[in-house]
């Protein structure tokens, strides 16, 4: 063999090697930069289970009130939508 054969060889096997090697590397990186979206995201799944949680509990304790002020009054639908609406804003 030529020793420009071995050397192109020799050359292209260190390639091989470098690429082996910095693949898993890669791999790895890729699997923590996906890890820190995904933590991202759940924080903000989170916070919007928080919120939904929040609003669900006011909206239960509004039901409640119209529940009672309907019992105690007799007021048309139309009344109980506007106390509804001035209760929520």
């Amino acid at each position: 063999m030529h020793d420009s054969r071995k050397k192109q060889i020799y050359d292209s096997n260190c390639e091989a090697i470098r690429y082996d090697r910095e693949r898993p590397l890669q791999y790895i990186e890729q699997l923590e930069e996906n890890l820190g979206k995904y933590k991202i995201y759940t924080k903000q799944i989170g916070e919007k289970w928080s919120c939904t949680e929040r609003e669900n509990t006011q909206l239960c304790a509004i039901i409640t009130e119209a529940k009672i002020f309907h019992s105690s009054t007799r007021l048309s639908s139309n009344d109980i939508i506007i106390h509804l609406a001035n209760t929520i804003t």
